[in-house]
């Protein structure tokens, strides 16, 4: 998704890992599963369609509704997936906002972000029912090699049948890693608690953005992309270094 090294006041665009990882799940056995039906591959393709809805919609509570993560799965890192879902889903709003008021010239907005929601696109673009497997309860969806771009890898996309609906599983699909450190730290402050902070802080000021574009305060994206560097830098001012990733497994 995005890091910010701070110290030299530069966006570097990585999937490398950050100072705190959340390992979730063993995957399973490919040996062991078979064709999916299409019937089961289409609704978790649905599921795909509908997160991208909820990224649409600017509804992260959607798109959290439609993520499943195992029982006994750490609550820290689930609240993390969480926060880093606020900002991913305020970064796709406002690179919208932009896109859809600003045509040609607003698609040039630099967040920093590349969306989930981005990534969701492009495997679906990619896909068909030859290859999703299934074994019991799991279904995976794994898009063929594709030469360059930056979009979905090669990597499964990994559902759970949960009460006979499909959700994406996002445990198994991605592992998390994040930092964000203060410039001045505060006693007691946990690093999810100064991560938590962060986002709060970052997608707020992303939110305000997509709010004027569409409001008409903003009158190009010039003076956007302007409005993106100031956000940077009041994030800058508070956290010395702050970075979050989603990385397929």
């Amino acid at each position: 998704m995005i890091r910010i090294k701070t110290k030299l006041l530069t966006m570097i665009y990585t999937i490398a890992a950050a100072s705190m990882i959340f390992p979730v799940a063993v995957m399973a056995d490919a040996t062991n599963t078979s064709k999916a039906t299409e019937t089961d591959y289409n609704a978790c393709c649905q599921v795909l369609k509908s997160i991208i809805d909820g990224y649409d919609h600017n509804n992260a509570a959607a798109v959290q509704a439609l993520f499943y993560f195992k029982p006994g799965t750490d609550l820290k890192t689930i609240d993390v997936s969480d926060r880093m879902l606020e900002l991913d889903v305020a970064a796709y709003w406002l690179a919208n906002a932009s896109l859809s008021h600003f045509g040609l010239h607003g698609s040039m907005l630099l967040t920093g972000d590349s969306t989930d929601a981005q990534m969701f696109l492009d495997a679906l673009s990619q896909i068909g029912l030859q290859n999703a497997r299934i074994m019991g309860n799991t279904l995976t969806i794994t898009p063929p090699a594709i030469t360059g771009g930056s979009g979905w890898p090669q990597k499964p996309l990994y559902f759970a049948r949960v009460e006979n609906m499909w959700k994406f599983d996002a445990g198994r699909t991605f592992r998390l890693t994040f930092t964000a450190v203060r410039r001045q730290r505060i006693d007691g402050e946990t690093p999810q608690q100064a991560f938590a902070a962060a986002i709060q802080l970052y997608s707020g000021l992303f939110n305000a953005i997509a709010n004027d574009i569409e409001k008409g305060t903003i009158p190009d994206e010039a003076e956007a992309q302007r409005r993106v560097e100031a956000a940077r830098g009041e994030l800058i001012a508070q956290f010395r270094d702050f970075g979050c990733n989603t990385i397929p497994r």
